[in-house]
């Protein structure tokens, strides 16, 4: 038995190693300049993780919404410097979200994307056409998933498991009406259930948190009550 804990302990020790490594060597390749002068061919996949070994996914996420941001026509550079408002202007954005970033090296991030990766650059994060697609072509309403905002058994804190498939729903907002699915929970050990429209079964108390989410998300046709007792919050959608 020592002997195999070992092994496993030396095989994981191996793995992590490699992987280690593997990024150490995708952080010695980032050299910008190399792939101008030797002009290289990068695939986007590529690309992109050369510059996520240096920001991480993240950070080149953070990147591309800042880029989109800052229009391309704010090209003037400030007294001093050579480098593009744009790129002190995106800097100050990384930088913001904890990214120690110079507009010298968004330069070079930018110019690397705007170079090999024009789909994701340019893609757009937004889902909503693709999600009243899937709702029009199959069963399931995409639009939005409704589901109790709890995980575990307010009672037993065992997990919670689906009752049913998902069935459809409709989500009243400021925006018009929503198709959208739902689902109900129950705690197999406690016999109890949780949906979006009463709460659970039988008397069980959200936490104000919960409260605000329920607020948020699943208020029904405008109908919705609540009272507090005990700094917990009962909730009950109409």
């Amino acid at each position: 038995m020592p002997e195999a804990i070992a092994s496993k302990l030396s095989e994981r020790k191996r793995v992590q190693d490699e992987i280690n490594a593997t990024f150490e060597k995708l952080k010695s390749l980032w050299n910008p300049a190399d792939f101008n002068e030797n002009n290289l061919t990068l695939t986007e996949d590529q690309a992109l993780l050369l510059i996520s070994s240096k920001l991480s996914f993240y950070g080149v996420l953070v990147l591309k919404l800042a880029l989109n941001h800052v229009p391309v026509t704010y090209r003037t550079t400030l007294r001093g410097t050579s480098t593009p408002i744009r790129y002190t202007l995106v800097a100050g954005i990384m930088n913001k979200k904890g990214f120690s970033v110079s507009p010298c090296d968004v330069q070079k991030y930018a110019e690397v994307l705007e170079r090999f990766c024009q789909n994701f650059l340019f893609s757009t994060l937004q889902l909503q056409d693709v999600l009243w697609e899937l709702t029009a072509e199959g069963e399931y309403r995409f639009n939005k998933f409704i589901a109790p905002p709890v995980e575990s058994c307010l009672k037993c804190d065992e997990t919670l498991g689906m009752h049913n498939r998902p069935s459809k729903a409709v989500v009243y907002g400021s925006g018009g009406p929503l198709p959208a699915s739902k689902i109900t929970l129950e705690c197999k050990h406690c016999k109890i259930r949780a949906n979006q429209d009463s709460g659970f079964t039988g008397i069980k108390m959200y936490s104000e948190k919960f409260a605000f989410l329920f607020f948020l998300f699943f208020k029904k046709k405008n109908a919705f009550r609540s009272r507090v007792r005990k700094n917990k919050t009962l909730l009950l959608l109409l």
